[in-house]
């Protein structure tokens, strides 16, 4: 969804006058958790099975430094989607490190303590800590049309300074993963094992992961842990 009223100021955000940024996404997730007994049951008999599971209420907002903001700000910056609204007494949070930060150490750590101690105040619960999951930022590859032989013997790693700011997502990941273990929450990471598979950008963009196949390990991993 885009705000109401707001418009975005970057160039190329729109195809055919519609917004091509996600800012709010509703959705709903069904678990088919049904033995195959009662599945073949119910085809047969032609009378959809009953459910033991409700179908799971899925909100997804863009917020890339995230900003616990109530409202949605006045400002054309386009991904600051307020998020903590959302949060109640039965959500389970994902939230993700940004490499936005790059160096921003101290603007990170100040940002991530806001949205724990918002999400504390609105689940409510003196365990509320193992309903918040973290999952680790993720690197690029430079290069990455060249390197073919793929999963690559050890994960890419920049421990010298590198030009987009990539070495310093390991030191945010790790302060998240110390911040979301103090309250009790999970951390999940996706960092290392992506650092073997450079097939997943294109050609032209060796920052972003553009194609299917390496990043599905995310939901994967998010999936193992819900269910």
């Amino acid at each position: 969804h885009m705000p109401v009223g707001r418009t975005i100021a970057h160039g190329g955000a729109y195809v055919f006058g519609m917004p091509t940024q996600e800012f709010h996404v509703d959705a709903v997730a069904c678990v088919e958790d049904l033995p195959r007994s009662e599945l073949k049951s119910s085809w047969e008999r032609k009378k959809p099975p009953k459910a033991h599971t409700q179908p799971l209420q899925v909100h997804f907002c863009r917020n890339e430094f995230l900003i616990s903001n109530m409202a949605e700000p006045k400002t054309a910056w386009r991904h600051e989607y307020p998020w903590l609204p959302q949060v109640g007494p039965e959500t389970l949070l994902v939230l993700q490190v940004c490499g936005w930060f790059h160096s921003n150490y101290a603007g990170f750590e100040k940002n991530m303590q806001l949205a724990l101690n918002g999400t504390r105040e609105r689940i409510g619960k003196p365990d509320w800590g193992k309903q918040v999951v973290v999952i680790s930022s993720n690197i690029g590859h430079d290069d990455c049309h060249n390197l073919t032989d793929w999963p690559l013997k050890t994960p890419i790693n920049y421990s010298t300074p590198h030009k987009y700011g990539w070495h310093n997502i390991y030191m945010l990941n790790r302060r998240a993963k110390e911040m979301v273990s103090e309250v009790g929450g999970t951390f999940i990471d996706i960092t290392t094992p992506l650092g073997y598979r450079p097939d997943g950008h294109i050609e032209t963009d060796c920052g972003h992961w553009c194609l299917p196949g390496p990043y599905d390990l995310a939901a994967t991993l998010l999936h193992n842990f819900v269910v």
